[in-house]
């Protein structure tokens, strides 16, 4: 998006009139505003890009129904974890749809074939998706199979990168719980 600059397009001699002139910045704001709800429309052809109309649009295919507290971000994970959920996968494949919702090296996937067991380990940034990702994993691994999601709770070897003065100021269950910065 950019300056929209109509005058430009006119004659050199309709420059001068005034009212040529103030109709051309009316288009512009127009123009403009036109520019905005074009971008709005071709965002909501993507996941990624979705705004509220966009999500209610695909809510209503998926018979998806909204909770109070989604933010724009979790009703957009939420459509496209249900999209990406058809069978058949592979474990490369069902990885590759999982790190496309998480982003890459936000989860592992591993499957013990002998035990029949799929165990998948989430990054503690996405403990709000979890619930949806259990759903979307439940759908694609075969019933015959024990699936095993858990989060990555912050460990000694992520704690160790901070000072004890800093660890001091949050408790056992903050330090283990969340997502540490700073």
């Amino acid at each position: 998006m950019g300056k929209i600059y109509t005058l430009k397009y006119l004659p050199e001699f309709f420059h001068d009139i005034i009212d040529f002139a103030e109709l051309c910045k009316t288009y512009d704001v127009e123009f403009l505003l036109l520019e905005k709800e074009i971008e709005k429309l071709l965002n909501n052809f993507f996941f990624n890009f979705l705004n509220e109309q966009g999500c209610k649009r695909w809510e209503d295919i998926l018979k998806i129904s909204m909770r109070e507290t989604d933010t724009l971000e979790d009703r957009r994970f939420r459509i496209k974890s249900i999209y990406f959920g058809d069978t058949p996968y592979t474990e490369i494949t069902m990885l590759e749809r999982l790190e496309m919702l998480v982003g890459k090296g936000n989860v592992t996937v591993s499957i013990d074939v002998k035990n029949y067991k799929v165990t998948v380990r989430l990054s503690l940034s996405r403990k709000n998706q979890l619930a949806e990702i259990i759903k979307m994993i439940e759908k694609m691994v075969p019933l015959n199979m024990i699936i095993d999601v858990k989060l990555l709770y912050n460990t000694y070897e992520t704690l160790g990168l901070y000072t004890h003065d800093y660890l001091g100021r949050f408790t056992h269950y903050a330090l283990k719980e969340n997502v540490l910065g700073g």
